[in-house]
């Protein structure tokens, strides 16, 4: 049975059309935010990093998780496009914590269908070279824990590369 044949299921293949449409305009307007959440060695009671979190301010809910909404976008490019908005935010941020003598690592969340991505090294390579003088070791990679890694010997090798 196909989603034409079934109209329940071109119903929810409609919702999910709807709502990557509706994303896409969130990037676009502007309605995605970066919060840093401390990360704390807890014997040494000191901040050791920061791991940006993605949040949706949606103009009429609110504050959403992007346990919310990036599920839905897992499969389409779009979930590429934010991943690229939150590396050029982070990084931006980065560069303006380390102009004010704030030396801070901060950990950036991907998804595996992002980091597996044809262009992924030669995006971030493009990304970090804008900001040439940020030591590597105040950017830590990880990739999104909702996602299974189907091949982790192709995961390994690339963060290698990273």
């Amino acid at each position: 049975m196909s989603v034409s044949d079934d109209p329940s299921a071109a119903g929810a293949q409609w919702r999910v059309n709807q709502s990557v449409e509706r994303i896409y305009q969130a990037l676009e307007g502007g309605e995605f935010q970066l919060y840093y959440q401390p990360k704390v060695n807890m014997r040494l009671g000191e901040v050791v990093g920061l791991e940006a979190l993605l949040r949706w301010q949606h103009p009429e809910f609110g504050l959403i998780p992007p346990l919310s909404f990036l599920p839905q976008i897992e499969e389409s490019s779009l979930i590429i496009d934010i991943g690229e908005w939150v590396l050029d935010n982070a990084l931006l941020q980065i560069k303006q914590w380390q102009l004010m003598g704030q030396l801070i690592p901060v950990s950036i969340n991907l998804s595996v269908n992002h980091l597996t991505h044809r262009a992924f090294l030669i995006r971030l390579k493009d990304a970090l070279s804008r900001y040439p003088d940020l030591p590597p070791n105040l950017i830590d990679i990880e990739i999104v824990e909702s996602v299974a890694i189907g091949d982790l010997k192709a995961m390994s090798q690339l963060m290698v590369e990273c």
